[in-house]
């Protein structure tokens, strides 16, 4: 019997126009589409590998495309192999409405996904959320203290060493206007600026804890009310502060800022805040396993920050209940099940979304990303596919279809935190400008390497 890992082969052939359809096929069924762009002529007989049961195969085509939508024709799952799960890596029993029936089987990491994910708003019970029209979370308020400082060994009286509070307030005020635009006029990010003050700490070495734990002390005293801080100073000596830029704590309430602030790096560190390090590409993470300048390219947190459009991800909107639940198609082998009544296990002329465009809010039938449930981890870890359109980059992003493999870790002041890896879709190349699943061509999407290492 083959190992579990090979059963199948996670395809998605995509045909690009204007819209993204999916449907179901059969071992025995041709390819959903065959044309002159792209090899389009894959033997699907011969294209057992690992599947997506946790990691089966998909087939998608894709249409047409538009500044405003892009559509999926079809695309779906294979059926072949469903057993061998089953017999290899299943060792506990489902009902049928487990199972989705006579469908494919769910195996015990997908059954952990749907525990976890019934957890997913569990941590979203500070005044920082509120709820919604459809009763779950929105993240609709944060307010920061802006604390400006001058080192122990600094002399205040040196106007060279006063802070404009003025420019820190206009700094606060883009970024305000950024994430509300962002989540569609869902979040209020509010500030506060305090009187710039004198530090205990001098600038010869100073370190993340007792900058932290000496300006949240001076907060605490001013009695005012908070959510989060930023710390604006000059540059030290040595240690992490020495050169100019920002540090944020991920999915916690503190940034450090150097000052004088700037709005892509201030939007960046709050986007920390929310929970989200630096997203790297595929490529960067299967020739390094972490940060070597290989990003996603196309949003604030990974490399993208030089645009004025560069939103976080419809995952992570959808986790905010900034794009709602209804404006997600959740797509699984199973289809509708117990633990998912909603789900699909195919769609067809599907119209994707853009969800960057702020004077394009979510709408009654609009679909902003499609979701595929992978496998849980532990208690509190989510895997999952996304696809997603983007139209804003100064519409570098435009060209075709984003597919990300995606994880929350549910928890913290936020409710989780968020990475992905973005496919880069026909690069062998380091740039961005080949991630996207492009009109006419079609795709095979390889199951993600930082999936198959964790839950082969």
């Amino acid at each position: 019997m083959r190992n579990s890992s090979y059963l199948m082969k996670t395809i998605v052939f995509l045909k690009i126009s204007s819209l993204i359809s999916v449907s179901a096929g059969k071992n025995d069924d041709p390819p959903l589409y065959r044309g002159n762009a792209g090899d389009c002529t894959v033997d699907l007989d011969e294209t057992s590998h690992h599947g997506m049961n946790q990691h089966r195969r998909i087939l998608m085509e894709v249409s047409e495309k538009t500044n405003e939508y892009e559509k999926i024709s079809r695309g779906g799952w294979y059926e072949e192999q469903a057993a061998l799960f089953t017999e290899e890596v299943n060792t506990e029993t489902y009902t049928a409405g487990e199972t989705g029936g006579d469908g494919p089987v769910m195996t015990a990491n997908r059954k952990r996904f749907w525990e976890n994910f019934k957890k997913v708003d569990d941590w979203k019970d500070s005044s920082i959320f509120e709820s919604g029209p459809d009763e779950r979370p929105v993240l609709s308020n944060f307010k920061y203290i802006v604390l400006p400082i001058w080192w122990s060994d600094e002399n205040e009286n040196d106007p060279d060493e006063r802070m404009d509070l003025s420019t820190i307030g206009n700094i606060m005020d883009l970024n305000n206007d950024q994430y509300d635009t962002m989540s569609f006029d869902s979040i209020n990010v509010s500030y506060q600026i305090l009187d710039q003050t004198k530090f205990t700490i001098s600038s010869a070495n100073p370190s993340f804890g007792d900058t932290e734990t000496a300006a949240t002390d001076i907060v605490n005293q001013s009695g005012n009310s908070y959510d989060g801080i930023i710390l604006v100073y000059h540059t030290a000596q040595d240690g992490p502060f020495k050169g100019g830029g920002g540090w944020g704590n991920v999915n916690g309430p503190f940034i450090w800022m150097s000052y004088r602030l700037g709005f892509s790096v201030t939007r960046h560190e709050i986007g920390h805040n929310f929970g989200h390090p630096h997203h790297i590409s595929m490529r960067g993470y299967r020739e390094c396993g972490g940060e070597c300048g290989l990003y996603d390219g196309f949003d604030m947190m990974s490399g993208g920050n030089h645009y004025d459009i560069s939103d976080f991800h419809v995952a992570s909107k959808w986790f905010f209940n900034w794009v709602p639940e209804s404006s997600i198609i959740v797509m699984q082998p199973e289809g509708s099940t117990d633990y998912c009544p909603n789900c699909v296990d195919s769609v067809s002329n599907l119209k994707l979304k853009t969800f960057d465009k702020y004077l394009s809010p979510p709408s009654d039938g609009d679909i902003f990303g499609v979701h595929i449930p992978v496998f849980g981890l532990g208690s509190n870890k989510i895997y999952s596919y996304w696809l997603q359109y983007r139209s804003g980059n100064d519409g570098d992003a435009a060209i075709g279809l984003s597919i990300h493999a995606s994880w929350f870790t549910l928890g913290g002041i936020f409710g989780a935190s968020y990475n992905q890896h973005n496919y880069d879709a026909y690069g062998d190349s380091v740039s961005t400008f080949d991630s996207f699943v492009l009109p006419g061509t079609c795709y095979v999407i390889e199951p993600a390497l930082v999936f198959m290492r964790i839950d082969p």
